[in-house]
Parts: C-alpha cells; sequence; structure tokens
C-alpha cells in the first residue's frame, strides 16, 4: 500500500478537533503547562523504531502537547511518567489504534498499519481509567 501524504488532513474532522486522549482541545492551556500549546498530529507508533513514519491520516490521531509527551513505546515498561512534579500514567501505540478506531473509524486501516509495523501490530487496548475519566470529563464523552 501507498503512503497517501495526507495527514493534515486529520484536522479537518467535524467536531473532533481536541486531543483524542485528554479532550483537551487547542483552545485550552492548562494552568501549569508552561510550554507552547496546540494540537499535535501524532504518530500512532512514538519513535521507537517500531514502525516506519509515514505521512499519512492512517497511520496518526490527534494529541495535545501534555498527553503526547505521555506516549511512550512500551507502556507496560514505562508504565507512570512525571511532568511538574505530578507522575500520569503513559499510554502507547495499543492505546493509540483503540482511540484511532473510535475517533476515525473511516482511516482505522488494518492492513495498512501491519505494512508499517516492523513486527506484529499490537492489539488495540482501551486506555487507562485515567485518560477515560479526563476524556469523559473535559468533552462528555465516554469511551
Amino acid at each position: 500500500m501507498q503512503e497517501q501524504n495526507d495527514a493534515q488532513s486529520i484536522r479537518s474532522i467535524e467536531r473532533k478537533q481536541f486531543c483524542w486522549m485528554s479532550g483537551y482541545t487547542s483552545h485550552f492551556k492548562p494552568r501549569w503547562w508552561s510550554s507552547p500549546w496546540m494540537l499535535h498530529i501524532a504518530h500512532i507508533m512514538s519513535g521507537s523504531g517500531g514502525a516506519i513514519r509515514v505521512n499519512d491520516r492512517r497511520a496518526v490521531v490527534l494529541l495535545c502537547p501534555f498527553a503526547h509527551d505521555l506516549h511512550v513505546a512500551n507502556a507496560q515498561k514505562l508504565p507512570k511518567k512525571k511532568i511538574g512534579g505530578v507522575v500520569y500514567p503513559t499510554f502507547d501505540a495499543s492505546h493509540l489504534l483503540w482511540v484511532k478506531r473510535f475517533f476515525d473509524k473511516d482511516y482505522y486501516d488494518v492492513e495498512f498499519l501491519k505494512e508499517m509495523w516492523n513486527y506484529e501490530l499490537p492489539h488495540p487496548t482501551k486506555p487507562d481509567k485515567f485518560w477515560i475519566d479526563l476524556l469523559r470529563a473535559n468533552k462528555g464523552i465516554r469511551l
């Protein structure tokens, strides 16, 4: 399968312009966040070399900087990470596959993702309760 070079099109999804893990929007910057704040087009696979990085909507999700910082290669090996002195649960590709399927079904292409992965594609896994509760609190969405 060929790369579509359309990752930016993820920004055109009506009513889904928020972080798919936290529910934060580009218009809401938490008081405790001191860096620039905008929604990131984030690759489902973290930068660990486990997959080919492509500019394709089928391989990306929307994350806020806070969530993007907590995206790790393996959440079982690194289940928590400290930001600003507070410990938060991390998440990995398996969780992003789950939210990709939930929020962007038309671009959830398992065959394409398998082709991009350097090993077996992870099984989609529902995010940690922390993320489910945060998304519900910020957007009223129940996963």
